[in-house]
């Protein structure tokens, strides 16, 4: 089954990444995305998209800190 699973979600594989940058901490949290396509297959969750939202009149700076979210979550996904 494909479901969206939207608000602030983390990808489990980017915790675990984070994880070993910070060894010392206890609560390592990956990077959150506002919405993910699922495809749930035999109780796994794969991610088939994961993507940033914006209010229209965003500024700059969070523009490019979604988009440099995104690059970080796509090579995450592969």
């Amino acid at each position: 089954m494909v479901r969206i699973k939207i608000g602030e979600t983390v990808l489990a594989g980017t915790t675990f990444a984070k994880s070993l940058l910070y060894e010392d901490s206890n609560n390592v949290v990956g990077f959150k995305v506002d919405v993910r396509v699922l495809l749930d297959y035999k109780d796994e969750e794969f991610d088939l998209m994961c993507g940033e939202a914006c209010h229209h009149v965003a500024s700059d700076t969070k523009t490019r800190t979604d988009a440099s979210k995104l690059v970080r979550e796509g090579k995450e996904m592969q």
